[in-house]
């Protein structure tokens, strides 16, 4: 450590030492180079006209080729005061009107703004009667290292009815060719979309938007307690919304913020002022500090919000943190916690944030994504539910359709017909919905849907009511351009014109009709006479007597038509009564003739029977003839005891046979009988 003594008779002059202040010029490359971006600056003046100025209204109008800008606001009081002008141009001093209901969080934003925007400034505020004015040429005030503005405040009485405040700015020269109209716009949409303040960019409105849209297909609140130190989330019931803006939770903590995530209904990047990829929206406020984009690089939110494979990839999922900058303890502020920059953006730098905050922030993120996730595979799984969807759809295009009705009708039936024809499809997780191809996709093999699955059957259905749609409406068309024809033609009303299509279209069906009716009648009936003449008399368009005419022609012809019919089919049913009964007689004299066949053929089975029966009585006659003979040549060889065997069993032989032939005998005729006795006789 070095000491430096001064001895009481040395001659040094303590008012000859330097400068040791910061140059206004190194103030000024620190802010440019750390402060605000070009868009962030100029939301910082509008941060002012609405916080301490005010203003209902705000406008931001720029010349890029003279690099001159104008902001005015019409705050009722202007700066409101001298000292407030004065502390304007004082860098870091703050202002002692911020509160935990500002935007501001210092009040020292606007002339950094300013520095960052311009080399040349003047503004002109209008309050209590008065005109201020008061400037400063940057470059002069680095040049000559002065920190007062160049040009002192003036006042004047101010013209009528003349309030707010406007900003001249002579921009930085390296603004040329980033500043641009889309882009200004976009941010001051996403920061104020929820702050009632009128503001135009180049005389055009910005439009209160919300970036993320109001139509989810899922959405999940959270508290954000903080509690002993320690930041914990809280789902937000039903019962709880009413009450979701409490500065209390039932444990006692702090209300910190609310978080609420959301599964949008489109992809992220068809909306306009969200981005290309999914991220988190804060709020301080209800001004949203990240203008430019969601955030997606802060810790693990991009990698879990958008984990998942195939094109789903979170790219319906986004987070919202909406909080006021209350104080959690004496040394720490919630904007502490968030990483909320002198600039009012937020960083993505995690070092910033409070580590448990952020934790919970990863694990919404992880939690969304998974709630995306199930969305999607529960819609891949009711494939079926999605085309009846779509055919109940189609029972809303009904009247006259207009072009762009009937190209959607259109186009569901060609994409159904490919459906059916190819039966090839898949899930679709960008467009969040089936679709349906002509060929396999390239480095695909996607499995073929059966020709006789439900889903096909559901896909036909939609291509029948489809073309019916279709058709139904080109001849509705065709049918209203030829009524037209024939009013403009014939100075006929619409009406009226359309009564005679009615009848001319149907005028030649009835007419080929007659040739089959004319049968009907008599050749030379009135009411065939006279349908021809008159559909003869329509060969021209007629006036509306021939069509009045022709209608009671036709009503008599009809009621004519009807009797005959009548009368015609009384006819057939008498001849179908007496064809029953010619085939009813028929059927009996065949029936009758199939009995006496098969009784002539039992006769006849009869007579061969007993033909058989008497060949074989005659067969038995002869055996036992043949029988006695050789019974009476062994009688004469037996002796003895053996003799007396034999006799016995000629007997029982003979006695047998006699049975026999009596048997015999009385199946015989009388005559049969006689020629048997008569053999016997002789034998």
């Amino acid at each position: 450590m070095y000491y430096l003594y001064f001895h009481k008779d040395n001659n040094m002059n303590i008012s000859n030492l330097p400068d040791f202040r910061e140059t206004f010029s190194s103030r000024v490359d620190d802010t440019r180079r750390d402060g605000p971006s070009l868009i962030t600056g100029i939301l910082e003046t509008a941060d002012n006209s609405y916080d301490w100025a005010k203003s209902s209204k705000y406008e931001v109008n720029y010349n890029t080729d003279r690099m001159i800008m104008e902001i005015l606001d019409n705050g009722p009081d202007g700066f409101g005061s001298i000292d407030a002008i004065h502390r304007f141009f004082q860098l870091g001093e703050t202002n002692n009107k911020v509160t935990e209901e500002t935007i501001g969080k210092y009040g020292k934003g606007g002339y950094k703004a300013i520095i960052c925007l311009g080399d040349k400034f003047h503004m002109t505020s209008y309050f209590h009667g008065n005109q201020y004015d008061i400037g400063t040429d940057f470059i002069t005030m680095i040049e000559e290292n002065k920190w007062n503005p160049t040009q002192d405040l003036e006042y004047t009485i101010s013209p009528e009815e003349m309030v707010g405040t406007k900003f001249n700015i002579n921009l930085c020269p390296k603004y040329q060719l980033v500043l641009n109209e889309k882009d200004m716009i976009r941010n001051f949409t996403r920061a104020f979309h929820q702050i009632e303040m009128d503001i135009h960019i180049n005389g055009k409105k910005v439009e209160k938007v919300n970036p993320y849209g109001t139509n989810f297909q899922q959405r999940k609140e959270y508290k954000i307690i903080w509690n002993n130190g320690v930041f914990t989330a809280h789902p937000v019931t039903t019962d709880q919304e009413s009450d979701s803006d409490s500065d209390s939770d039932p444990d006692s903590g702090t209300r910190a913020g609310t978080l609420t995530l959301y599964v949008l209904r489109d992809v992220i990047s068809s909306y306009d002022y969200l981005g290309p990829v999914p991220g988190l929206d804060i709020y301080r406020n209800e001004r949203m500090c990240n203008s430019d984009r969601p955030i997606h690089n802060l810790g693990k939110i991009g990698a879990n919000i958008s984990a998942g494979a195939g094109n789903s990839q979170g790219k319906r999922c986004h987070m919202v943190f909406e909080y006021k900058p209350i104080n959690l303890t004496d040394e720490l502020n919630m904007d502490d916690c968030v990483g909320l920059t002198s600039n009012k953006e937020i960083s993505e730098d995690a070092a910033k944030w409070d580590d448990g905050l952020l934790e919970i922030f990863e694990e919404k993120s992880t939690e969304v994504n998974k709630m995306y996730e199930t969305i999607v595979t529960d819609r891949m799984n009711s494939h079926q539910t999605s085309i009846q969807d779509v055919l109940n759809s189609l029972e809303h295009y009904t009247g006259n359709l207009n072009n762009k009705q009937l190209s959607e009708v259109k186009e569901i039936h060609s994409t159904y017909s490919t459906f059916v024809s190819k039966g090839l499809c898949k899930y679709d997780d960008e467009k969040d919905k089936w679709i349906y191809l002509n060929k396999q996709p390239t480095g695909e093999k996607l499995k073929k849907v059966r020709s006789n699955s439900n889903l096909i059957y559901s896909a036909q259905n939609v291509v029948r009511k489809s073309n019916k749609i279709i058709k139904e409406t080109e001849q509705k068309r065709r049918k209203l351009k030829r009524i037209k024809s024939i009013a403009e033609e014939h100075n006929l009303n619409i009406k009226d014109a359309e009564k005679f299509l009615d009848l001319q279209d149907t005028m030649y069906e009835e007419k080929s009709s007659i040739d089959n009716n004319i049968l009907l009648f008599n050749a030379k009936s009135s009411s065939i006479i006279s349908m021809i003449n008159s559909i003869d008399s329509m060969a021209n368009l007629p006036n509306i007597t021939n069509i009045s005419n022709y209608e009671k022609i036709k009503s008599d012809y009809q009621n004519k038509l009807k009797e005959a019919i009548l009368a015609e089919e009384e006819k057939k049913e008498k001849e179908a009564e007496e064809a029953k009964k010619a085939e009813e007689a028929k059927k009996a004299k065949e029936a009758k003739k199939a009995e006496e066949a098969k009784k002539a053929e039992e006769a006849k089975k009869a007579k061969k029977a007993k033909k058989a029966e008497e060949a074989k009585k005659a067969e038995g006659e002869k055996k036992a003839e043949e029988h006695v003979t050789n019974d009476s040549g062994e009688g004469e060889l037996c002796d003895g005891e053996n003799k007396k065997e034999v006799n016995k069993k000629s007997n029982e032989s003979t006695i047998q046979r006699q049975s026999e032939i009596e048997s015999f005998v009385r199946g015989l005729t009388e005559e049969e009988k006689d020629k048997v006795r008569e053999m016997l006789d002789t034998t």
